[in-house]
């Protein structure tokens, strides 16, 4: 599992526009990520971030483009997983990174910023 410690106090979002603009950041993200998700190796593996998304289609810290990035710091009990984990675990949240700015659907019912939690099986995507 991958966690972030957020510094915002924003409410997490479940409604089904939530959910939406959750899917197709995403499906951005896992465009650019190097990891086959499909991969037998992955197989049951489960993967949730908790993140602030800005209206520029950027993430709050510490997930953002720019912010310095220490996977220890960023994803809970890292240490305690095998290296395949945080090889896969490190890739992603580097891939979530790159694919900033994401670009966000029209304007609806999402106010910015937003809370979203991010959780997804790895045969899923």
């Amino acid at each position: 599992h991958v966690t972030g410690v957020q510094t915002c106090a924003l409410p997490i979002s479940d409604s089904p526009a939530a959910q939406s603009l959750k899917d197709s950041i995403l499906a951005q993200i896992v465009q650019v990520w190097p990891l086959d998700p499909k991969s037998e190796r992955l197989a049951g593996i489960s993967f949730y971030v908790r993140v602030t998304l800005r209206a520029d289609g950027t993430l709050g810290p510490p997930f953002g483009k720019n912010d310095p990035f220490d996977p220890a710091r960023v994803i809970d009990r890292y240490n305690e997983f095998p290296p395949f984990y945080q090889q896969a675990m490190t890739s992603f949240i580097e891939a979530m990174r790159l694919a900033q700015p994401f670009r966000l659907p029209p304007p609806g019912t999402e106010t910015y910023p937003a809370r979203l939690y991010v959780d997804f099986l790895l045969h899923d995507l």
